[in-house]
């Protein structure tokens, strides 16, 4: 649901860094509030009434799926720091952290099923196992509960944030890490790294911001790296990442997002975890990116910032306007509100659900690091379940991000005959709507077949290939320009016999693109893939 909040924030970027003299970034403006108040604010967070209309509990959702047993795996490979962070700011293991973003990933996928079968849904939000589903009437409220998701009749309960000042966040090249540019001979800005991704017609490694940083910027202003040992301590100009990409800068009529080239780095697709907030930006393994999605209420997420690391909270609203007052002016923008921790010098920073993007620091209630325990943050959406302004509209057809992509696993193959070929078929771990996976025989640099793995699942079948070994190769992607590191096998295809030779051959699958190389990445943890893959189906081609 879409809602407006009567209210003038502060955004909270363009921060003063490397100077002692530098005048605040923007002025201290005051929060104004109008709409009629429907819940309490209390110092943990949003406590929120049931609508009046709802129906009566119904089964938990297909959420209860995401068990603790299913993420242990993965959680134990989480940094140390960055699981102390989760259980900080969350009360939560690691595992439950993983579990919980990806049955809230889920929870936006079932809700957006619900309204393509023409389900008028007026709001979701997901409540440990289950999922309620808002919407206008009795027949709409059994298609929901058919789903396994719980109905409830109406409107779900208006958000109301603190009456305080929002500041912009504007505060390597990972997601999450500093960015700075001169505005004179003896001072600068800072903002931070939102997410890497390519600029779609060519490949080119842009990354995107928060749309109130780039505005501040010029495209013959040289954007630098900051380098920093705690995400409070300040920094130092590092190396030169790029400029502005000119026009990009989008800030009000509900978006708050920009592009910088990255030319003088080379960007990974994972985010920065600040040793949970306590260290340098690597001083604990970084999260990788592994898919974008909406967000839903009472998700979990944590966000990575220049200055202040790593903070994690609970959505208390999505796809909620809010206004953004920046000097004489006021803007508005399109949001996920969160009780969590940001301040000047974090806009732009990466806010992840699990392990997939949400959103990009946009605004705060706090001006300075420790926040106070009703901290409200915001983050310029990257996905909207609605369809209101978000990053994938800003930037439809022209650039997307980049997300870390997991090697195909081959669990079957068949060998063939020179009449009838073999196949291959597998699972892709982390696959989307846009997942695909390519066969590429002997060394060819153009797919001989594509295959969809947006279930996870995927099967292809070989071209018509002479008698004897060959080799293949497949790689998944997801996007343009992502794509896995190669599983790569070997099939024996036998010389026809007389009545095999008479079946007519299969009809390969159509268009058959090109194997292009895949952008490299600079040296990283092991626990971040070489390889990068960006969002265009779900994403990008809704």
């Amino acid at each position: 649901m879409r809602l407006m909040q009567a209210f003038i924030w502060h955004t909270i970027g363009c921060n003063p860094a490397l100077t002692n003299s530098a005048p605040e970034g923007h002025a201290v403006n005051k929060l104004l509030l109008s709409a009629p108040l429907v819940a309490v604010l209390l110092a943990g967070g949003l406590v929120v009434g049931t609508s009046a209309n709802a129906s009566s509990p119904q089964p938990p959702s297909r959420a209860s799926a995401f068990t603790l047993d299913r993420y242990s795996a993965a959680a134990a490979n989480l940094p140390p720091a960055m699981i102390a962070a989760i259980t900080r700011d969350l009360r939560l293991s690691g595992a439950q952290f993983l579990a919980d973003g990806a049955a809230a990933a889920d929870a936006v996928a079932l809700v957006g099923t619900l309204e393509k079968s023409g389900v008028a849904v007026q709001g979701s939000r997901i409540d440990g196992a289950t999922v309620t589903v808002y919407v206008k009437n009795e027949a709409d409220a059994a298609r929901v509960t058919a789903s396994g998701a719980v109905a409830a009749i109406g409107t779900p309960p208006k958000p109301v944030l603190p009456a305080a000042p929002l500041r912009p966040v504007a505060g390597t090249l990972y997601d999450g890490t500093g960015v700075y540019w001169q505005t004179s001979s003896t001072s600068g800005r800072q903002c931070s790294v939102g997410f890497n991704g390519f600029a779609i017609s060519s490949g080119a490694n842009q990354l995107v911001t928060a749309g109130h940083c780039a505005a501040a910027m010029t495209s013959s202003t040289p954007v630098y790296a900051l380098v920093q040992n705690a995400p409070q301590a300040g920094g130092s100009r590092g190396s030169l990442i790029g400029s502005v990409v000119s026009g990009s800068a989008r800030f009000g009529n509900g978006q708050d997002a920009g592009l910088v080239s990255v030319t003088g780095m080379t960007p990974v697709p994972a985010v920065a975890t600040w040793n949970g907030g306590q260290g340098a930006p690597l001083a604990s393994a970084p999260q990788a990116v592994t898919g974008v999605s909406s967000a839903i209420v009472n998700a979990k997420i944590c966000k990575s910032g220049s200055r202040s690391g790593w903070t994690c909270g609970t959505v208390t609203s999505v796809d909620t306007t809010v206004n953004v007052q920046d000097g004489s002016t006021v803007y508005q923008v399109n949001s996920i509100v969160a009780n969590i921790c940001l301040v000047p010098g974090d806009s732009g920073g990466s806010a992840l659900m699990g392990s997939n993007a949400v959103g990009i620091s946009s605004a705060s209630s706090s001006s300075s690091f420790p926040c106070a325990s009703n901290a409200i943050g915001t983050f310029f959406e990257m996905l909207s379940a609605r369809g209101l302004p978000d990053v994938a509209s800003a930037f439809a057809g022209t650039w997307e991000p980049s997300v870390t992509v997991a090697a195909p696993v081959v669990t079957a193959s068949t060998n063939g005959t020179t009449a009838t070929p073999g196949t291959l078929s597998g699972t892709l771990t982390n696959a989307s709507a846009s997942s695909t996976v390519r066969l590429y025989v002997d060394g060819s640099t153009t797919a001989a077949a594509t295959a969809s793995a947006s279930s996870g699942r995927w099967s292809l079948t070989f071209p018509s290939l002479s008698a004897g070994t060959h080799s293949y190769k497949v790689i998944a992607s997801w996007g343009v320009w992502s794509r896995s590191a190669p599983t790569s096998g070997s099939v024996t295809v036998a010389q026809a016999s007389s009545a095999q030779s008479t079946q007519p051959s299969k009809t390969l699958l159509s268009p058959t693109p090109s194997l292009t190389p895949v952008p490299t990445t600079s040296s990283s943890p092991s626990t971040v893939g070489k390889t990068s893959q960006s969002l265009i189906g779900s994403l990008l081609g809704r």
